[in-house]
């Protein structure tokens, strides 16, 4: 079974990404590398002592715009409650990080249609975005409507027997 960390540290270099866990006994580290987009497993001797490092909650994902590829990290969290003995999280705050440094790989067009992805205002969009509702997590178990559905249902049933 696969290992969950709860806190990590974003180190940042202009070639690559690295996710680092701040766990104890955790040497694995997730390297992303910013041109080719590649993820590799890879060890935190691998890690330039030259990256700058930032604390982060989790990742949550990439996204691609007309720029180009983007990494959304959580960096704000706030424990709400416990499903089965596990803690549930709501993600509070995020950092959207562009892959590239610059847009002058763009065309003219591409940058006239910047405004329409809302990549020059890319902040700002998807913190909306993701403030609008509410995002929740958790380490160990899916928070699915039919995995909570199932858990609310066994919980009912045990309090009647």
């Amino acid at each position: 079974m696969a290992s969950t960390y709860e806190s990590f540290n974003l180190r940042t270099t202009p070639e690559k990404f690295f996710i680092e866990p701040c766990d104890d006994g955790s040497d694995d580290v997730l390297a992303i590398d910013r041109v080719s987009t590649e993820m590799t497993l890879t060890g935190k001797r691998d890690i330039p002592a030259s990256a700058e490092t930032k604390p982060i909650c989790g990742l949550m994902g990439t996204i691609r715009l007309v720029a180009g590829m983007y990494l959304i990290v959580i960096t704000k969290k706030k424990k709400v409650g416990d499903l089965l003995g596990h803690a549930v999280w709501k993600a509070l705050d995020f950092d959207i990080l562009s892959y590239k440094k610059t847009i002058l790989h763009l065309t003219d067009t591409q940058v006239g249609s910047e405004a329409l992805d809302c990549t020059c205002d890319r902040e700002s969009w998807i913190d909306t975005h993701f403030r609008w509702g509410s995002l929740y997590l958790t380490w160990q178990r899916p928070l699915s409507p039919t995995f909570l559905v199932s858990s609310w249902l066994l919980a009912v049933l045990s309090i009647r027997e």
